[in-house]
């Protein structure tokens, strides 16, 4: 039972408190005998009795408050019967309150019936107490101005009775209508539904209480704590609005506290307290009135309390230690998100509760609108919590037993889980070599496998699956897959809005994004499909089908334009015109039909030949159509006139006739400029015509039918696919001259098949052929080097089932293409690894340009390239003599020009610009090798160190030697700037370092000779092998060769060794900071070992093995990352904060002597000895997570799902 202060000794504040206690049990009809009443106040039993029998003789019948107002109104009535108080004359009794009494009033001054509470001298002797209590009221209410707040018109404290005159309000208060439905057996309630039955019921009650809830936000607002919230204070009026009544135990927010309560006083009715009233110097605030309106809510939704017992005691032990049941346990009407809302409006903690009743109206106004609440409930320790404060004995010995239950089972899943790794990564590999057969056949399927096996590896052994990984993204190229349910026989690209549309043998027609792959809208002709286009705009589409029908489409919703489809003579081919309001559609009847794109209504139709019309193209200016007559794919049943003619657009008159081929034509289309037309025959031949004069330019013969032609953006070359061209039994694309017709280049198909179509990519880096053998060719345009070949069913439209897209900044173009029941993107710079073959001879350097899409190969046989990495094109390349190149470093002008400086072995330094076409030679004079360049931090110089122990800084923009050092007596192993460029430092094989005045050249410190205990450096000093500078530059590191690392510092004017690491290698190499200031690596300079050091703690931290020995290190400190390149030709990628290897490949056949991170570090460059430079991704599951999203192929996921099961 919970311990309360004891009753005061006051005897007015007891005659009080006994007062309200007597009221609130007269409200429910049970007046209680004395010896209750003397339980409740021990100790006082003299002022109790005296005033338990003075109640009982102002109230001589107990009375209820759920008396039916009529016979309250009759008694009131006589009770106030010609009574006169002050200028307001009583007229009924309208209830009465722990303070006094209620009148019905009129003031005859203004004519207006008030309500007029007089402090009651019926029942005890007016005291301060008392007097305090009525004045605080009158101050709390006379504070608010708010609808749902009754309203003070007076107040006279001092009068004889004191009185407060309020607004009168008409209705009935809130408890009554919960009376009446307990009586009517939960029968529907007159104004309002309680409890409720449906969802509309309830949106009524969450309507009354968010009017209710704002009303005392107001309150709160102003400064006023209601603390006696409950439904005989709520009044309902008839229009069913609440407002809130009897301030009588209002608290000011900044009033002290000790003149709101007394030792051991509860103010409220304790059916509705909050726990923290019940409590001695309990904090009352707005979460106090928010738990007594989520009480009062409670009952209304329920018909129940949310905690009853059989007494006073009983009560406030259950408030503050038992839980309410869930509303919607009590009424299934409730709906869960309410019930939680109440539950934690009544939490016993006040921080659990909402802030402000305007949270509270917030949740209540989203469960009327049916959206998720912000309120979340309780979760399994809160709960636990609970339970433990409501049964600590049974919570104790409960916990006892859970815990060694638990520890048991920690302990068997402990073992459980090492044999479910071990299980998992079994299943992990055998996924992965299933992703490994399957590259060729199903890249789809294989890119998925692989990313399913590397996921639930867990991260164990990550090297064992990037293989599978590598392999499935050089064999998935496509940047989605869309599966549809019937065969794609034609696709329309919309650039402007980046979708498309296909259309299916089936008759759907499905409108897909094109970056995505996501499927916008899908609609059917039901009919089989033969071809669609879609306008420049991206607002209008057309497709016919095999029965002559032919609709227009509004985009992007898909809506047919014409309410009933055009019929007539079958379409072969259509097109829009270059403005996309107009389209030209060519029947078998031979006949050609204009029709609007906004509308769909047919403009023109004339007889275009005396055959069938087989197609039509528009000029660029859309001043000229272009048709021809052929049979297509129907054979010898289809007549044609086998010319073609232009027509100009304005009157739709011939201009011009193309008479010459011996058979049908095949195509005929506008040469890029518009001045001269193409056509093509099934007889083989290709002839260039002069627009203006109808003559022929040239003539080509093929052995065979010539299906069509394509031209380069630039209008130089055409491209030719026939059915008949073969060398040694193999089809062939041919590459004309533009402007001659001879023959540039033959494109052989590996395959008999024949070529159907060609297309160029837009960048004319590529020109892509679709086959009869159902695979799209493409190759490298000016080599002829066959690149790709991808998946193409090529049975029906062969001109339209795929097309380029432009690339965006430098990427390659896209392929967007139908392969059967599937449409996809594929993207041509998608591969595992790039790799770039420089030459036979070894490579020394590998460097990334700034901008990340260029990389610089440099070699042994003295060549230096530029390429596109990710296209894997070569772009620039230039001979630097027959020496190799040692260095290579990227900088920019003030002007934003680029150029490239390039050390040589024999000690040249040259100056390139960025496209490798103005060479300068900065050390014109052949002398020692170069062995580094680094650039000063604002970029403006260059320092470049060589064999014979000299350095040289060098304004490179100039071309001119600013500082020469010489100091050194044997090679410069390390060196560094300083950042305010006016310093530099170098490290040497002579066992000394130096810091060098970058302007003067003259030595301003010499750390070193050291002298050391080894026996092998008794005649000769140990050399510095590596060096670091720490982030203030006064504390520099120097890796030595007797197996130490020394620390010195410089800011103490006279440098002073301050620490020696042990545990370096035997022979120490480069030097980095990992953290800067903090950690370090060092790399063995012959060895297979990199060690990590703090700075703070003098010993190994980490020792990092290779399987080889070391010959290339770099690091990229933003993301944790050391690469490391071995002589066995491995690298591995590795996590120096995580100490684990994250990536190891068998990058090359020979070792690697250069490696590079891009610019964003999500790729690796490597140079090898076998004159390969290879570029792979940091992270290969992540990349190939993000290409197997772009997989919506429904037959794939059944497989995939079967296979893992």
């Amino acid at each position: 039972m919970p311990s309360f202060a004891p009753i005061s000794d006051d005897s007015n504040s007891v005659a009080f408190d006994l007062l309200a206690q007597m009221l609130q049990d007269q409200e429910k009809g049970e007046i209680l005998d004395l010896q209750h009443y003397l339980r409740r106040f021990p100790g006082h039993d003299l002022v109790v009795a005296t005033e338990y029998l003075r109640f009982m003789n102002a109230y001589p019948e107990g009375g209820s408050a759920e008396e039916e107002p009529s016979s309250e109104k009759e008694e009131g009535a006589q009770d106030a019967a010609e009574d006169q108080i002050g200028p307001y004359s009583l007229r009924r009794t309208l209830g009465r309150g722990g303070q006094g009494v209620v009148y019905l009033a009129h003031d005859s001054r203004i004519d207006r019936f008030v309500a007029l509470k007089v402090l009651d001298l019926a029942v005890g002797t007016l005291t301060p107490n008392r007097l305090a209590r009525f004045r605080r009221e009158a101050e709390a209410v006379g504070r608010l101005n708010h609808p749902g707040i009754c309203s003070l018109y007076e107040a006279q404290i001092e009068a004889e009775p004191p009185y407060l005159v309020m607004q009168y309000l008409e209705g009935l208060p809130l408890n009554y209508w919960i009376a009446a439905a307990s009586r009517a057996e939960h029968k529907k309630a007159a104004i309002l539904p309680i409890p409720p039955r449906d969802f509309a019921e309830i949106k009524r009650l969450l309507e009354f209480f968010q009017e209710a809830a704002r009303a005392l936000h107001e309150a709160h607002c102003a400064g006023v704590f209601h603390r006696d919230v409950k439904p005989g204070n709520v009044m309902v009026n008839p229009q069913g609005s609440p407002v809130w009544m009897d301030f009588g135990l209002a608290r000011m927010e900044h009033a002290g506290l000790s003149t709101l309560t007394r030792s051991g006083e509860l103010f409220g009715t304790p059916a509705y307290m909050a726990p923290e009233q019940l409590q001695e110097g309990g904090a009352v605030d707005a979460r106090t009135d928010l738990y007594g309106l989520a009480a009062v809510f409670y009952e209304c939704l329920t018909l129940q309390r949310p905690l009853e017992a059989d007494s006073v005691e009983g009560l406030f032990q259950a408030i503050q230690r038992m839980e309410p049941k869930p509303a919607d346990s009590l009424n299934p009407a409730v709906p869960r998100d309410l019930a939680v809302v109440l539950e934690v409006a009544l939490d016993k903690e006040p921080r659990r509760r909402y802030s402000t009743l305007l949270d509270f109206t917030e949740d209540l106004k989203r469960i009327w609108e049916k959206r998720p609440i912000q309120a979340k409930p309780a979760g399994v320790a809160l709960r636990f919590k609970k339970v433990v404060l409501r049964h600590p004995v049974m919570a104790t010995a409960t916990t006892g037993i859970f815990l060694l239950l638990l520890g048991a089972l920690i302990l068997s899943l402990f073992f459980l889980d090492k044999v479910q790794v071990s299980l998992n990564h079994q299943n992990a590999l055998l996924l992965a070599n299933q992703a490994e057969r399957l590259v060729e056949t199903e890249p789809a399927m294989a890119l998925k496998l692989a990313v399913q096996a590397a996921q639930d590896s867990g991260g164990q052994d990550p090297a064992a699956f990037q293989q599978a990984l590598l392999k499935a993204m050089d064999g998935f190229k496509m940047r989605w897959q869309r599966e549809v349910y019937s065969s794609l026989v034609s696709i329309a690209y919309d650039p402007k809005n980046h979708r498309f549309a296909a259309m299916a043998s089936g008759g759907w027609i499905y409108l897909i994004h094109g970056e995505t792959g996501e499927l916008l809208k899908s609609a059917s002709i039901f009919e089989r499909g033969l071809g669609a286009r879609m306008n420049q705009n991206g607002t209008c589409l057309a497709t016919w089908a095999v029965s002559g029908e032919l609709q227009f489409w509004r985009l992007p919703d898909l809506h047919p334009i014409l309410p009933q489809v055009w019929r007539g003579s079958r379409v072969f081919r259509g097109q829009f015109s270059p403005d996309g309001w107009s389209f030209a559609s060519c029947h078998e009847d031979g006949r050609i039909r204009i029709f609007s794109a906004k509308d769909g209504r047919l403009l023109k139709q004339w007889q275009g030949h005396q055959g069938a019309t087989l197609g039509a193209n528009w000029s660029s200016d859309g001043n000229y159509l272009l048709s021809f007559s052929g049979r297509g794919w129907d054979g010898p049943k289809v007549a044609t006139d086998n010319t073609a003619r232009l027509w100009e657009t304005k009157n739709w008159n011939e201009v011009k006739r193309f008479v010459g081929h011996q058979a049908p034509l095949w195509f005929a289309d506008f040469c890029p400029e518009g001045n001269r037309v193409i056509t093509t025959s099934e007889d083989g031949s290709i002839r260039l015509w002069d627009r203006l004069t109808a003559e022929t330019l040239w003539q080509q013969q093929a052995p065979g039918r010539v299906y069509q032609a394509s031209f380069d953006l630039a209008g130089r070359r055409v491209a030719v696919a026939s059915h008949g061209l073969r060398v040694r039994g193999r089809p062939q694309v041919l590459i004309l001259e533009m402007e001659t017709g001879n023959i540039i280049r033959r494109l052989t198909n590996p395959s008999w098949m024949p070529f159907v179509a060609t297309q160029w990519s837009p960048d004319r880096q590529w020109l892509g052929a679709s086959s009869f053998d159902g695979n799209l060719y493409i190759w490298d345009g000016d080599s002829g080097i066959l690149q790709h070949k991808l998946p193409h069913d090529a049975r029906f439209d062969h001109y339209n089932s795929w097309l380029w897209l432009p690339g965006k900044g430098s990427s390659s173009p896209l392929i967007l293409s139908a392969n059967g029941n599937d449409a996809m993107l594929w993207d041509l710079e998608l591969k595992g690894v790039h790799e770039l073959v420089h030459s036979e001879e070894p490579l020394t350097k590998v460097r990334f340009h700034p901008d990340g899409h260029r990389l610089l190969t440099a070699g042994r046989d003295g060549w230096i390239r530029i390429w596109n990495w990710s296209k894997q094109r070569l772009d620039q390349e230039f001979f630097s003599g027959h020496y190799a190149v040692s260095q290579a470093l990227f900088l920019n002008s003030d002007g934003g020009k680029e150029w490239l400086l390039a050390g040589k072995e024999n000690g040249e330094l040259l100056r390139l610009s960025g496209k490798l076409e103005q060479k300068t030679v900065l050390l014109p004079e052949p002398g020692s090798w170069i062995l580094g360049c680094l650039a000063s931090r604002d970029g403006s110089k260059v320092l470049t160190w060589s064999e014979d122990g000299t350095a040289r800084v060098w304004d490179w923009e100039l071309g001119q030697e600013v500082t020469v050092f010489r100091g050194h007596q044997e090679r410069i192993l390390a060196a560094a700037w300083f950042r305010d460029g006016r310093h530099i430092v170098t490290a040497s094989q002579d066992g000394t370092a130096q810091v060098w005045n970058a302007e003067t050249g003259q030595p301003l410190t010499i750390l070193g000779p050291f002298e050391s205990d080894f026996q092998r450096f008794k005649g000769r000093p140990p050399s510095i092998r590596g060096l670091l500078l720490n982030g203030q530059e006064d504390r520099i590191l120097l890796a030595c060769e007797d197996v130490r690392i020394r620390s010195f510092d410089l800011g103490s004017g006279t440098p002073e060794l301050d620490k020696v690491f042990d545990g370096a290698p035997r022979t120490p190499g480069e030097l980095h900071w990992l953290k800067e200031d903090e950690t370090f690596l060092l790399v063995d300079a012959w060895g297979n070992g990199a060690r990590i050091f703090r700075y703070d703690q003098e010993q190994v931290q980490y020792h990092h093995r290779c399987p080889a020995t070391i010959r290339a290190t770099v690091v990229d400190p933003r993301r944790n990352v050391v690469a490391i390149g071995c002589v066995d030709g491995s690298v591995q990628i590795w996590d120096w904060r995580k100490r684990e290897i994250m990536l190891q490949y068998q990058a090359h056949q020979e070792p690697v002597v250069s490696l590079a991170f891009s610019p964003e570090g999500n790729f690796l460059a490597t140079a090898s000895l076998d004159g390969i430079a290879r570029v792979f991704p940091v992270n290969p599951l992540q990349l190939a997570e993000q290409r197997a999203k772009g997989i919506h192929f429904l037959k794939t996921d059944r497989r995939f799902q079967k296979l893992l099961d």
